[in-house]
């Protein structure tokens, strides 16, 4: 019994449904740093089932867990034997069963343990013991059984990091506006130095901002079919971001996937058009903001763990805490760790502080182009428009009444 009981755990662990490629799995949204931690979740998976069928075969763990469960049996059968007359008799075979099993449960445990030694994995995940292997196993096994071939999925996360890797140092955009101080951490550099107007970002590259340093950046992704991008970001005072993902492709079939981390701070995003071939989102915590063509506003602070995301107008949703909620326009949402708020309703004068908050030249948003829709107080650019039109048209005016009087 004991022995299938061991078959039936092997199974579990490493038994999963057949599953062509590793290509199935798709990693669209996860950081570098996420793709790192589920990697090593998994190994630990994959070391766990490993470490299970070395206990219960060459090292025969078994055999203790079998003797285990014919003590219990012993047990059993005593108290039914003995059920009218507790004497002596049953008390010294009482003892002597309960001491073997004792013995047998000791040794199989140590037998585990001494298993379990053999895989560093295991050991940097404190998992050193009996008692840690079953916690791992239950806290695991709900995630990983369904995941198909594990050796697949292991496959698929290393190739998901080596296509960002490969992406270190590509170009994703350019600093178009900055004001006051602005420090740029490129990838896999250890040193900051100071960024400039006109400076290209890379993947990977870490932003942060001053108290009243403030930038926008405009990204490599404007496509003239379908009038769709660019993605305009702009980065409010004392943040810190990481451009963990930007890929673009304008073959068929044409699409778009970015991830901006925010560490801290505040940040302000609008993309358009991309539509349904877009995955462009920006973490904030445990938060994921997923945009489609819109433009939305997320504050973070790391010491609170709150995340508060805004939305002015366009299709975006929030995913927290194993929920996705659907922003609707002029709506903000509120999350602090697995607490998360009710929609609420955002004013004009709401809306235009955090456009205001996150504005690159200190004052007022400057818009970079007319169709990023950043700037919508056009105001004063309708006004310059007609006045240079009333101008023009009464120059016109005069030189048609010079040339009827030189008549």
């Amino acid at each position: 019994m004991g022995v299938f009981k061991t078959i039936c755990g092997i199974v579990l662990l490493t038994i999963l449904p057949l599953s062509p490629a590793h290509a199935q799995y798709s990693f669209d949204g996860y950081s570098l740093d996420q793709l790192k931690a589920e990697l090593s979740e998994a190994q630990v998976y994959q070391a766990l089932a490993q470490a299970k069928a070395a206990a219960d075969g060459p090292r025969g763990c078994y055999q203790y867990n079998d003797e285990m469960f014919g003590q219990r049996q012993v047990l059993l059968d005593l108290n039914v034997e003995y059920a009218d007359r507790a004497d002596t008799v049953y008390e010294q075979k009482r003892t002597q069963a309960q001491e073997q099993f004792r013995l047998a449960e000791r040794l199989y445990a140590d037998c585990y343990t001494s298993t379990l030694a053999d895989y560093p994995v295991l050991s940097a995940a404190n998992v050193r013991g009996l008692t840690d292997f079953r916690t791992k196993v239950a806290a695991l096994n709900p995630k990983y059984s369904t995941k198909g071939d594990i050796v697949g999925y292991i496959a698929a996360i290393e190739d998901a990091i080596e296509n960002i890797g490969n992406q270190r140092g590509k170009r994703v955009g350019v600093i178009e506006s900055i004001f006051k101080q602005v420090d740029v951490l490129r990838g896999g550099e250890k040193q900051w130095t100071p960024l400039s107007k006109g400076a290209p970002i890379f993947i990977l590259d870490e932003l942060k901002t001053g108290p009243r340093g403030r930038l926008r950046i405009k990204f490599d992704d404007r496509f003239s079919e379908g009038n769709a991008g660019p993605t305009v970001v702009n980065i409010g005072s004392s943040s810190h971001i990481k451009i963990e993902r930007f890929l673009v492709s304008f073959d068929n079939p044409k699409k778009r996937e970015g991830v901006i981390g925010l560490l801290r701070g505040s940040i302000r995003a609008f993309t358009k058009n991309w539509g349904s071939r877009s995955q462009f989102a920006i973490r904030a915590g445990a938060t994921v903001c997923g945009i489609r063509g819109t433009e939305v506003a997320i504050s973070y602070d790391p010491a609170t763990g709150e995340a508060v995301h805004t939305l002015d107008h366009g299709d975006a949703f929030v995913e927290a805490d194993g929920q996705r909620i659907t922003l609707k326009p002029r709506t903000s949402l509120s999350v602090r760790g697995s607490e998360i708020g009710a929609l609420r309703d955002i004013s004009d004068a709401t809306w235009s502080g955090l456009v205001d908050s996150t504005s690159a030249n200190g004052d007022t948003d400057e818009g970079a182009d007319e169709d990023q829709g950043l700037w919508k107080s056009t105001s004063l650019f309708s006004i310059l428009i007609a006045l240079g039109a009333a101008l023009a048209a009464l120059c016109f005016i005069i030189f048609i009444i010079y040339r009827s009087r030189s008549r």
